[in-house]
């Protein structure tokens, strides 16, 4: 059953479109950046450094693209009433939710490996053409692992945000414009609440100081993002046990 869902979610092309999306971006943004860097920064080890880690961490952009398609693969599905269909072949929807979320993983982990691996191909193949080094260091690796694990969260968040609004076009649109613009605007003005929120959460994970100052220590960053995920997903599990799906 988890293989149908799987091969159900993967159905289509919203996964490989969204999926290209985030790998084209990803690159353009790197090379953009690479692009922009003064010529002299070639001299500086510690400026190569300290550029490796900003190119890294422009990973995050997958973040977008891959809690899109966690939405948009529930949404689809409540949108055609396939969902009724599918949980009654599942056993019911309790059972569904759950086979979907193990089916979910394998998606979820394509988006952070290829969010990542864009942004180290990249960064290794035009540095060195703009006269740099690519260079790894203990900084640059929590960055990546930072970028894998929250493009892997960031679809579950999608996912059980889909799960409670059951409409593709307000899920979509609210997801835009909360991580585009609302979150943005409450990160740069008010750091001290922004930082408890998914995206503040993320940049604390990947070392990101672009929108302010005021980051968590990595580890709290982790916790915070954890905590969303995790009461998003224990709200869905109450509502597909109490609530019919249509």
């Amino acid at each position: 059953m988890i293989k149908a869902e799987l091969r159900w979610a993967l159905r289509g092309r919203v996964f490989v479109t969204l999926l290209f999306l985030a790998i084209a971006l990803n690159a353009l943004s790197v090379y953009g950046t690479i692009t922009g860097l003064p010529g002299n920064a070639s001299t500086s080890d510690r400026l190569m450094a300290a550029t490796s880690v900003t190119l890294v961490g422009l990973g995050f952009g997958g973040n977008l693209f891959s809690m899109l398609f966690g939405a948009i693969v529930v949404t689809n599905d409540f949108r055609n009433s396939a969902i009724v269909r599918r949980s009654f072949l599942a056993g019911g929807a309790p059972i569904l939710f759950n086979i979907r979320l193990v089916a979910l993983c394998v998606p979820a982990a394509v988006f952070a490996l290829a969010s990542a691996g864009s942004v180290i191909v990249t960064a290794s193949i035009a540095l060195p053409l703009h006269g740099f080094a690519f260079v790894v260091s203990p900084k640059m690796l929590v960055v990546l692992c930072g970028v894998l694990f929250t493009v892997f969260a960031m679809t579950y968040f999608g996912h059980f945000i889909g799960w409670l609004v059951r409409n593709t076009v307000v899920t979509l649109i609210g997801l835009l414009v909360y991580s585009l613009l609302v979150e943005t605007i409450l990160i740069a003005l008010i750091p001290q609440v922004g930082v408890y929120l998914p995206g503040g959460a993320t940049q604390s994970i990947t070392l990101d100081k672009s929108g302010t100052d005021l980051i968590l220590p990595v580890g709290a960053g982790y916790a915070v993002l954890i905590g969303w995920v995790v009461a998003l997903g224990i709200a869905n599990a109450f509502r597909v046990r109490r609530t019919d799906l249509v």
